[in-house]
């Protein structure tokens, strides 16, 4: 990993402590982080130049999947120092690569090193980079800053609001989990398939009926007659978390009539 400044800053700080970090003339938006090419040399170049980058993307991609972070890390200064406008989606997924690398070989200091980048970017609020960095920091139960990434994010997909409602569930704080869906529809994000199963684990967690009914209900709306297996058989358990035995009967004997098998006996 290079021995520059920001990297020792960043050792040990919270998201909101590295936002702090970043210089406002360093929070540029994403169209600018392009460097506009003026070469007179015309096409040739600019073909030339976007091989060349294309080249350094398919070599720090392949450091970044073998592990060799500084390599890696030294590839990216110089996808940066030559993108142009025609290639700064280059400069997105080259981040992207190295957040994924950070995750799998458990780096938090180059981890948080690249997060400063993409604040310096513009592209912390980016759907392919928010996911990523929710990863990242739930992978070191660093809970908290995942949070802050996904609310501030303002992302209408639900994708950043289920990596991190499962990352509670899977750490155990199942209240957590409950408040971050809460929030989650609050801020008009709709839930999906993968939302309903963990949302229903931490209210069959914790013990909660009454919410669990509410987004039992909640599935119902959203639903209709379709049917999901995954969030089907989260309500069957859930109820029968709560030793809610009929009403769980019910569901499975729903499932079966779905299913084609009409002998089923509802109670």
């Amino acid at each position: 990993m290079p021995s520059s400044p920001l990297h020792f800053v960043l050792r040990g700080l919270s998201v909101s402590q590295i936002q702090k970090c970043i210089p406002k003339q360093g929070k540029k938006s994403a169209k600018a982080v392009v460097v506009q090419s003026n070469n007179p040399a015309g096409e040739t170049d600019a073909s030339n130049n976007v091989s060349m980058i294309d080249n350094l993307f398919n070599s720090l991609r392949d450091l970044a999947r073998k592990g060799h972070l500084l390599k890696a890390f030294e590839t990216f200064s110089l996808i940066k120092l030559h993108a142009s406008s025609a290639n700064h989606d280059v400069i997105l997924h080259s981040i992207s690569s190295l957040l994924y690398s950070c995750t799998n070989l458990k780096s938090l200091p180059q981890g948080k090193q690249i997060h400063a980048h993409t604040i310096s970017l513009g592209f912390e609020n980016h759907l392919v980079l928010v996911p990523k960095l929710v990863t990242f920091y739930s992978s070191f139960s660093l809970l908290a800053d995942a949070h802050i990434i996904t609310v501030n994010s303002n992302i209408v997909n639900p994708l950043p609001w289920n990596l991190l409602i499962s990352s509670y569930v899977n750490n155990g704080l199942h209240g957590e989990a409950l408040s971050a869906y809460r929030e989650m529809v609050h801020k008009g994000v709709r839930p999906d398939d993968f939302t309903y199963p963990s949302v229903l684990k931490a209210c069959g967690e914790k013990l909660d009926l009454d919410f669990g009914r509410e987004v039992h209900k909640s599935i119902n709306a959203a639903y209709g007659h379709r049917w999901n297996l995954y969030v089907h058989n989260s309500l069957v358990s859930m109820y029968g978390k709560f030793g809610e035995l009929d009403t769980a009967h019910r569901l499975v004997c729903r499932q079966e009539i779905l299913k084609g098998h009409s002998s089923c006996f509802l109670r």
